[in-house]
């Protein structure tokens, strides 16, 4: 991870983005700092508008772009300057060093929150945010669950999305071993997405 990764993804967002605060720029303005502490990156971002639907979008598109680098949305907090009334939006995004990756064909999947590779009968290994590979009891199946933060924008979600309607093959990576089967369900919340792959 570099400052300059998450600098390049913040701007290309529509509004005026500055390392650290804002530096009494008129709003609609992003600030953002990023640190590394005990093997966590942590990506702060500081929103400020004049209407809190515009920091809402901020949240939102920060959550698109930060995504695909493996950051996750770890605490947000609304408010209002006391002196101006302007609105304001405190964001953290977390990315731990060794996160998980999911690839499909070779494209990333972004937001992954955790997975479960069902080997066989007895056994699955299960990872999620915590960073933990643990054994767990498992079904008589050979199966990829993936759990993600739903993106609608994120490439490699979309192309789950393709590929669980067309019925076509995907080639998948998690945390580096490959794999690959066929999207058998996916299940979509309002923020969250679960892909059911059944292996070859």
């Amino acid at each position: 991870m570099k400052a300059q990764d998450v600098y390049d993804a913040l701007q290309g967002l529509p509004w005026q983005v500055v390392r650290g605060k804002d530096k009494g720029l008129p709003p609609p303005t992003l600030g953002y700092d990023l640190r590394l502490t005990a093997g966590t990156w942590h990506c702060t971002l500081h929103a400020r508008a004049y209407l809190m639907e515009v920091c809402d979008a901020m949240q939102d598109a920060a959550a698109q772009v930060l995504a695909p680098l493996g950051f996750t949305l770890t605490k947000c907090e609304d408010g209002t300057e006391r002196d101006t009334g302007i609105f304001i939006k405190d964001m953290v995004f977390a990315l731990q060093e060794g996160d998980i990756t999911v690839t499909s064909d070779g494209t990333r999947i972004g937001g992954v929150t955790g997975y479960e590779w069902v080997l066989d009968a007895g056994s699955a290994l299960v990872k999620d945010l915590s960073g933990v590979l643990r054994v767990a009891p498992g079904t008589a199946s050979n199966t990829l669950t993936v759990k993600v933060l739903r993106m609608d924008a994120d490439a490699g979600q979309q192309l789950l999305m393709q590929k669980a309607l067309s019925g076509a093959r995907t080639a998948l990576a998690a945390d580096g071993t490959a794999c690959a089967g066929y999207i058998s369900a996916v299940t979509r919340g309002h923020d969250s997405l679960t892909a059911d792959i059944f292996l070859e």
